[in-house]
């Protein structure tokens, strides 16, 4: 059983379901905080690139590296900015754990294929063609040159519940308004309570190499517009298709999100969920 973990990026929604079953499983869990309100015994602050503060943490069993800057437009007007938490402190931080002889975990992305294939295996050569994929791509390369004792974990999306633009969406089709959703954008939703579940168990078994996680299917947002139409038994004509290109919108629409996740099967008996379900479970709480 894990005894200790220390979660980099702990204010993040991946972070705090992970915690939340962690803590349930019995481990110690100190996550980090960028928030100087949120600081605690358990909550010690830590704002990257500044890794100070990382060097006098006890991390215990396993470190897990959620901390990443993900907005697309953080990403575009400042890439080396982002690039300094994104790649290098990252990196600096799985060396500063595993010189303590800590299990490192890192968070990567589906972000690092193009996409233009379903579910592509582990072991394929990274090709992003986002800035963020490239980040993280590199981010896997330095973490792979380590040698033992470090995981990568691809994801797809992990799907929350009341999403502004589900809600949103929501509102207009009871109101009887048309809604815009994007035809070539694509999702392969997992929940956050399967993802911790998933980083649970790799970090229990101190996995190392590549590992992926992503639900069975690519929806694409007209298909879930669709979706949450049929539930509320609103008009399907009130549900307008669009893309990303004809509202300006620049970066890349890769057709496929998911990811093969044979060894996650093979080895920890994870499947990958039902795309559809996800989206139900979450169409269902808004």
């Amino acid at each position: 059983m894990l005894r200790r973990v220390l979660i980099v990026g702990g204010d993040g929604k991946i972070a705090t379901a992970v915690a939340h079953h962690l803590a349930a499983e019995g481990a110690e869990v100190i996550a980090t905080t960028r928030r100087r309100e949120r600081v605690s015994p358990t909550r010690p602050f830590l704002e990257l690139p500044d890794l100070g503060p990382l060097r006098d943490l006890d991390p215990g069993d396993a470190c897990l590296l959620s901390a990443s800057v993900a907005s697309p437009e953080a990403v575009r007007h400042d890439p080396e900015g982002v690039r300094r938490v994104n790649v290098e402190a990252i990196t600096a931080a799985a060396e500063i754990c595993r010189a303590r002889r800590a299990h490192v975990l890192f968070l990567s992305t589906n972000q690092v294929f193009d996409g233009t294939v379903p579910r592509p295996p582990a072991d394929r050569p990274t090709c992003p063609v986002s800035e963020y994929g490239r980040q993280k791509a590199e981010v896997e390369d330095r973490l792979r040159a380590m040698g033992q004792g470090v995981a990568i974990l691809r994801l797809a999306r992990a799907l929350e519940r009341g999403l502004p633009l589900f809600v949103e969406w929501k509102r207009r089709l009871l109101a009887g308004e048309p809604i815009e959703a994007f035809t070539e954008r694509t999702i392969a939703p997992i929940s956050y309570e399967f993802l911790a579940k998933v980083i649970g168990a790799i970090l229990a078994v101190r996995g190392e190499g590549v590992w992926q996680v992503s639900g069975n299917q690519d929806l694409s947002y007209f298909e879930i517009a669709g979706m949450l139409a049929a539930r509320l038994g609103a008009d399907p004509a009130l549900v307008r298709p669009t893309t990303a290109a004809e509202k300006g919108l620049l970066e890349p629409s890769p057709a496929h999100t998911t990811l093969d996740m044979g060894r996650l099967t093979t080895c920890l008996g994870f499947q990958a969920p039902f795309s559809r379900a996800v989206v139900e479970d979450v169409l269902e709480e808004l």
